[in-house]
This record gives structure tokens, C-alpha cells and sequence, in this order.
């Protein structure tokens, strides 16, 4: 039940942003080539291309870190973890999982503290005159959902709706 109504369509979630993440990238990486040609070629580049690969670069990293905590496939170093007995590793990576819904938490709201100084005064981009908030909105949907990505799946390890995700942990206790 817990997996129809909540575990699946959050990993669905976070999968499809990273979807839209990966388009955002290869549209940027297009506009790049295209703005070096003309550059190169032709009379000028693409005006604001510099604004335009920020603020997508940006879009696309906070798109997809969600994922990485719907899918618990952080890269990480298991030199002392390794020589730990099953029920402490399983304990320190509970720990873990929080302290990051915790950091993600903070990161969200101070990230929606700044994007309200940006909005309030109005501060745009040089070139286009983007809104500075829209470079503020991935880093709050970001470290918003990754927190709602993270409770999810540690939800998912306390009610024992474990999914082959991480099989090392499930047969060793």
C-alpha cells in the first residue's frame, strides 16, 4: 500500500525530473555549439549565452539530485563501514539518510530566504534581465524534494517495503 501511494510515484517523480534534467543539458549543449558557430563563422554568438548555460547547468544539477536520494545511489566510501557489523552499518546509514533530510531542509530554506531578498529587490541578469530568483527556484525544488526523496525512502527501509535496492543489507541482518 505504502509502496503504490507513496514510494513509487515519488521515485517516478524524481526519475522524470532527472528526465527533464538531461533534456535541459542537451538543449544547453546544442545552443553551445550553435553559438560557437556563429562566433566563429558568422558576426556574433548567441546574445546572453553565458545567462542562458548557468541557469541551466543550474536547472539540470538540482533537478536531479532528488534522485539520487529516491534511489539512496550516492557515491560513497565504505573503508570503515566495510568492518562494521551489519546491525551498526544499517544504524550509521539511518543516521546518514537523516542528517541529510536535515542538511537538504536547511539548504531549502535558506535557499528560499535568498530567493525572496532577489524577488523584493528585483535583481535581473545583466545581459537578458532574467529574475535572479529563477536561478534561486532549482536549488529550493531541489533540496526540497530531496528531503521528501530521502523521509520516503527511509520510510521505505522502517516499514520494510525494501525493493532490491540494496540486498547487502537486507540478507546480512
Amino acid at each position: 500500500m505504502l509502496d503504490t501511494f507513496l514510494i513509487r510515484p515519488v521515485r517516478r517523480m524524481a526519475e522524470i525530473s532527472a528526465m527533464i534534467a538531461a533534456v535541459i543539458l542537451m538543449a544547453c549543449a546544442v545552443a553551445t555549439a550553435v553559438d560557437v558557430v556563429l562566433r566563429n563563422y558568422f558576426l556574433g554568438g548567441i546574445t546572453g549565452m553565458v545567462e542562458l548555460t548557468q541557469l541551466a547547468v543550474i536547472w539540470a544539477a538540482f533537478l536531479t539530485i532528488p534522485l539520487g536520494f529516491a534511489h539512496e545511489s550516492h557515491v560513497y566510501v565504505d573503508l570503515i563501514t566495510g568492518a562494521m557489523k551489519p546491525r551498526l552499518r544499517l544504524h550509521l546509514r539511518n543516521f546518514a539518510m537523516l542528517a541529510g533530510a536535515v542538511v537538504m531542509a536547511l539548504y531549502a530554506w535558506w535557499g528560499a530566504r535568498q530567493a525572496l531578498v532577489q524577488i523584493y529587490s528585483g535583481e535581473r541578469t545583466l545581459t537578458l534581465g532574467v529574475p535572479i530568483s529563477y536561478y534561486w527556484a532549482p536549488i529550493i525544488y531541489g533540496t526540497t524534494f530531496s528531503v521528501v526523496c530521502v523521509l520516503t525512502r527511509y520510510l521505505q527501509l522502517l516499514t520494510g517495503c525494501e525493493t532490491s535496492e540494496s540486498p547487502e543489507l537486507s540478507h546480512e541482518l
